[in-house]
C-alpha cells in the first residue's frame, strides 16, 4: 500500500507540472525521450542498390529509431515511477504548451512584448492548443483513473468503518423508507479522509419494487475535487459477532473528473477555432462568389 501511494503522489507531482505549466521540464523529458536515436547506426545504402532496396533500407532505419525511442521512454518512466502513458500525453502537453510559449516569446521577452503578442495570435492558434491540451488532460484522467482505482468491500454494521485509498467511510445509520412504488434500505455514511478530516454524508439505498419483483440499488456519491468516491449498500447480513450488517461496498476514482474536464477544453477548442476571423473571412468570400 506504501508503495501504491508513493507512487500515487509522484503521479500528482507529474501532472501538476503539467497544469503549472513547466513547459521547460516536459521538453527536457521529451529531449532524454529521444536521446540516444541518433546512436542507432545503420549501413548507408551504397549506391548500385535498388529503388526497392533503398526503400527497405530506410524503412529498416525508421523502425531502429521508433524502438529505440520506445526503449528510452520506458527507461524514463521507470525512474520517474509512471506509466509510460501517462508520460507520453505529460510530453504531448508539454510540447503543445513549448510551441505557444515560443510563439508568445514567453519568459524571453519583455512583458509588453508577449502581451502584444498573445492579442495577436490568431484565435484559431488558441482553438488547437486548447484542444491538443484537452486531449492530453482526457487521456491522462482516464489513464489515471484506471490505473490507480481502489475498490473495498465488507460487511459493516452501524458504527463500523471501511477504508478505500485515503477515504473511510463510516456506516452511521440503516433505516426503511418508502417511496412512491417501492420500499428501500437507506443508508446514511459519512466520507472522510483517513484521518477523520473533510467529512461528508451521503446516502445510499437498496430499493425492491413489488410489483416487478425487481431489487435496485442507488449510488451514493461523493465529489472530491478531481476524485469520485461512490458507495453502494448491498445485501443485509450478519457479523461475527451476530450483530445486523449491510455489504458496503467503495469505489474510490482518481482524477475521473479530468475525463469530463477534457472534452470540455476540446469543446471550447472548437468554439474559439470557430470564431477565428480568418475563418470568418474565408466563409464570406465564398458566399459572395
Amino acid at each position: 500500500m506504501k508503495n501504491l501511494t508513493n507512487k500515487r503522489i509522484r503521479t500528482g507531482l507529474l501532472t501538476a507540472a503539467l497544469a503549472g505549466g513547466t513547459i521547460l521540464g516536459a521538453t527536457q523529458v521529451g529531449g532524454v525521450v529521444n536521446a540516444q536515436v541518433d546512436d542507432v547506426t545503420t549501413e548507408q545504402p551504397a549506391d548500385d542498390l535498388t529503388r526497392e532496396e533503398r526503400r527497405e533500407a530506410r524503412q529498416e532505419r525508421r523502425e531502429a529509431r521508433q524502438e529505440a525511442r520506445q526503449a528510452n521512454a520506458q527507461e524514463v518512466a521507470d525512474v520517474i515511477g509512471v506509466d509510460v502513458e501517462v508520460l507520453h500525453e505529460w510530453i504531448q502537453g508539454g510540447g503543445t504548451l513549448a510551441e505557444v510559449a515560443e510563439r508568445l516569446r514567453l519568459f524571453r521577452a519583455p512583458l509588453a512584448e508577449t502581451l502584444r503578442r498573445a492579442r495577436a495570435l490568431p484565435l484559431g492558434a488558441w482553438g488547437t492548443t486548447l484542444a491538443h491540451a484537452g486531449l492530453g488532460v482526457f487521456v491522462l484522467g482516464a489513464v489515471v483513473e484506471t490505473g490507480y482505482r481502489v475498490e473495498a468491500a465488507r460487511a459493516l454494521a452501524p458504527g463500523q468503518t471501511i477504508e478505500a485509498g485515503k477515504w473511510a467511510v463510516t456506516l452511521d445509520s440503516v433505516g426503511v423508507v418508502e417511496g412512491p412504488n417501492y420500499l428501500a434500505e437507506q443508508g446514511k455514511l459519512t466520507v472522510t479522509l483517513r484521518d477523520g478530516s473533510a467529512p461528508r454524508t451521503v446516502t445510499a439505498e437498496r430499493r425492491f419494487f413489488p410489483t416487478g419483483g425487481q431489487t435496485t440499488t442507488e449510488v451514493g456519491l461523493d465529489f472530491r475535487g478531481l476524485d469520485d468516491v461512490y458507495v453502494v449498500l448491498g445485501e443485509r447480513g450478519r457479523t461475527a459477532a451476530d450483530e445486523p450488517a449491510w455489504n458496503v461496498r467503495v469505489w474510490w476514482n482518481p482524477w475521473a473528473r479530468l475525463i469530463f474536464l477534457g472534452p470540455a477544453i476540446m469543446a471550447l477548442g472548437g468554439l474559439l477555432s470557430l470564431l477565428d476571423r480568418r475563418l470568418r473571412l474565408g466563409v464570406n468570400r465564398k458566399a459572395a462568389a
